[in-house]
């Protein structure tokens, strides 16, 4: 991408093409928006494409249009080539083989010359109709592949981000200015108004508003509704053909073709109406402004469930979504908003806050300026940076998503300690995804679980969903394997809301998350090559597994995924330097210990006879090594060995169960929580953390230190960050069963006021390092600087 074009005061220049009625449609409507708006802080020069003067020509071959595209060719090249590095804003085509090879000549000569090109998808269902041939793909690749900023309006699958491989994306809705309606909507007919606008042709669903009406007719109530019937007809063909269904259907006394109405007369038509209807089933629908209107002017809507109209509606209790061509259930909705006419003056005033909520064009227009702004760089923007001062907000807005893992681990547990610890400075919501969906009965199957893991369609629409509902300032990733998909970053990136991608371990850059591997750390993954890990296997023990998550880690940072991670929060300094190590731009990556929330419990006097291991069950937390330990301790102590606790699940939990059977020492006791692990750690004389891997941070060691108990752990990663040697504990070298049956020895040694001391420590060392208020501080500030550069 060149830097944009520029005049003499600095201003980025831009060309935006687009199709002003008439035909008066959505599109349109929408570039009418775009070409009045004031753009501040950019030359703006609009070229109008004339194509089609009536909805009839639209689609079709016509000697004229050739004519014009290469007008507009012309003018086109002519202004970038006088404006270099300019910005060239323009719509792609409709799921048609005409305008898509309009676009093709047209971009194949004129895109070249722009600095930047910013696509806006009108239509909908380009990219599912590109998808679906080679000829079509090999010609989009050409020319709509690679745009610097893909503004998308409606809600699809295929995304033309996501096929087109644009280099940012966003989700925009449009917005509509709405008059107000009358202060008191009074039932104007002794019949119930229903009202349909738009282009007349099958597919907006004109021969379902009729047959609807025909329906009501047989049901006998003929005389209670009036259907009416605004825009103009597509074709004189289609024209013909809906009022001889009206003649056969016998409701020419229900439905009345009203024609194209706009300004005054249209908003009147609204006014007067008591349900706005809209079956549509239009294969390039992509968002009806019309459905946006009817809400403004405050009337329930019955529509369909078709292309974006789901999302675009998602929390309008106003509103009621049918299957496509459901006849009978469009009656029923009626009926049923009907029976609710009394009610209509609440019902207004509902429908337009929803629209006023999301849908004022105001919204809109700034969310476009501002991804282009983010295109060209600062120069668009005439506004000073904000101070200091001013960039605290009373809240900062939060989604925190979480794919939760099969088993329970520190994860999960400082995941649920966020939503509580920021609910007091930031409004949180949380997004969680599980694992556990995937297995037992009803799972998916193989296959759709290894598409899915990439992109899953279903966790993008919650995240969408979610939002538009809180319109947050961040997102705060956690884990997103399997379920929730590497697809929502993507999905972070259409929507324009930065990411905080908070690390507990070495993803994406390690496919298994440890760099753990036939019993050893090795990180050759840090430096980009993760085939060590695949061939043995380091994920779930599958070569294929391994392999494919792989490939879609290596896909995400090939098609500029992790892009959408504007700071990664690692749990520790240790993690922050391997991330810069693997390639992360060190002004990306923030090092932020977890806090402790103390619970108000004080130190323990009193200890048990044991040493206690709480957490998973796994390979690289030095199970084995603590099993070593405790065979070289009753070796040495015989009876006077102290006993070994072994509190955890995991995959190891069974083999664990078999090893330790028969032994008097060491005792696996599975899972605790709450108030039965808070007994265990404080009856402990020390708790053990022996990784073997990279531990991120450890929370076992906060845990340990609230409660006064000194902690033995492994030399590794982020521990040797929190233990300090021979003040709240002692560190081995990580796999050194020796020296940590030696620091065993030396507690034992210690008695219980050596022990109390060491504990005493640990506990003060937790609250002057791990206090929330000063977590919060940094965190906020973080948040802060990522929410205020975007």
């Amino acid at each position: 991408m060149r830097d944009a074009g520029k005049d003499e005061d600095g201003r980025p220049a831009m060309l935006i093409v687009g199709q002003l009625p008439p035909p008066w449609h959505g599109q349109a409507i929408a570039t009418r928006m775009l070409f009045k708006h004031h753009w501040q802080g950019f030359r703006v020069c609009t070229l109008r494409m004339a194509y089609s003067g009536s909805m009839e020509v639209i689609g079709h071959f016509r000697l004229g249009k050739v004519m014009h595209l290469l007008h507009l060719i012309r003018r086109t090249r002519g202004w970038l080539r006088a404006n270099p590095g300019s910005v060239l804003f323009y719509p792609p085509a409709s799921p048609q083989w005409v305008p898509f090879i309009r676009d093709f000549i047209y971009l194949s000569l004129t895109r070249r010359h722009a600095g930047s090109t910013v696509f806006i998808y009108h239509a909908g269902g380009l990219a599912d109709w590109v998808s679906t041939s080679a000829l079509r793909r090999w010609m989009a690749s050409r020319v709509y592949h690679r745009a610097d900023l893909s503004l998308e309006v409606a809600d699809e699958t295929p995304s033309p981000r996501v096929l087109f491989e644009a280099r940012r994306g966003l989700w925009c809705p449009y917005g509509v200015d709405v008059p107000n309606p009358p202060e008191a909507r009074q039932c104007v007919s002794d019949r119930f108004e229903v009202l349909f606008v738009g282009s007349l042709q099958e597919g907006k669903g004109v021969l379902e508003v009729i047959r609807t009406a025909a329906h009501l007719a047989e049901r006998g109530a003929r005389e209670r509704y009036r259907f009416r019937l605004v825009g103009a007809w597509f074709s004189p063909e289609f024209e013909a053909e809906a009022e001889a269904l009206i003649e056969e259907c016998e409701v020419s006394d229900m439905v009345e073709v009203v024609g194209q109405l706009t300004g005054d007369e249209k908003w009147a038509a609204y006014h007067r109406a008591d349900l706005f209807f809209f079956p549509t089933h239009y294969a390039s629908e992509a968002f009806p402004l019309v459905l946006i209107e009817a809400l403004g002017s405050g009337l329930p809507v019955v529509t369909t469930q078709w292309r974006g109209i789901p999302s675009l509606l998602k929390g309008c209790d106003q509103s009621t979504l049918c299957p496509v061509r459901d006849i009978a259930g469009f009656s029923r909705a009626i009926e049923t908003w009907e029976q609710r006419r009394d009610d209509r003056r609440d019902t207004a005033k509902c429908s337009q806050s929803f629209y006023q909520q999301r849908y004022l064009p105001s919204r809109f227009l700034e969310r476009v300026a501002s991804e282009i702004r983010r295109v060209v760089g600062n120069g668009a923007s005439q506004v000073a940076a904000p101070s200091e001062a001013t960039q605290r907000k009373a809240k900062w807005r939060i989604i925190q998503v979480f794919n939760q893992y099969l088993d329970r681990g520190g994860e999960e547990v400082w995941v649920n300690e966020m939503v509580r610890l920021c609910s007091e400075r930031f409004e949180i919501h949380d997004l969680r995804f599980h694992s556990r969906a995937w297995v037992g009965r009803g799972k998916p199957n193989r296959l759709v679980q290894a598409t899915r893991m990439w992109d899953n369609p279903h966790t993008r629409r919650i995240l969408r969903e979610a939002v538009i509902e809180h319109r947050p300032d961040v997102l705060v990733f956690h884990n997103v394997i399997p379920v929730a998909s590497l697809g929502l970053y993507f999905e972070a990136q259409s929507l324009g809301v930065p990411v905080i991608q908070f690390a507990h371990n070495f993803r994406p850059f390690s496919i298994s998350g440890t760099l753990w591997f036939q019993g050893a750390v090795r990180d050759d993954a840090l430096r980009g090559n993760t085939w060590p890990e695949i061939l043995h296997g380091a994920w779930e023990g599958s070569i294929i597994k391994t392999a494919l998550l792989g490939w879609h880690f290596r896909r995400l940072r090939r098609k500029g995924g992790l892009e959408a991670i504007r700071r990664w929060v690692t749990v520790s300094d240790f993690m922050a330097r391997k991330f810069v190590e693997a390639g992360v731009p060190p002004d990306r990556v923030t090092g932020l210990r977890h806090c402790w929330h103390s619970r108000g419990i004080e130190p323990s006097d009193s200890e048990g006879d044991y040493y206690l291991y709480i957490g998973r069950l796994v390979p690289e937390k030095g199970i084995a090594v603590l099993l070593e330990a405790w065979r070289l301790l009753a070796d040495r102590l015989g009876t006077s060995c102290p006993p070994l606790l072994i509190a955890g699940s995991g995959p190891e939990e069974a083999k664990l169960h078999k090893l330790t059977l028969n032994n008097r020492t060491i005792h696996c006791i599975g899972f605790v929580d709450g108030e039965a692990k808070d007994r265990l750690i404080a009856g402990a004389r020390a708790l053990i953390a022996p990784s073997i891997w990279w531990e991120p941070l450890g929370l076992i060691v906060y845990e340990a230190y609230e409660q006064g108990r000194p902690v033995l752990a492994a030399r590794s990663g982020g521990l040797e960050e929190t233990v300090v040697p021979e003040v709240t504990g002692f560190l081995h070298d990580p796999g050194d069963h020796r020296k940590l049956a030696e620091d065993v020895i030396l507690l034992e040694n210690m008695g219980r006021e050596g022990r109390k001391l060491m504990g005493r420590q640990g506990h003060e060392w937790l609250v002057r390092n791990a206090c929330p208020e000063s977590w919060k501080d940094a965190f906020e500030k973080i948040v802060a600087d990522v929410a205020m550069k975007d």
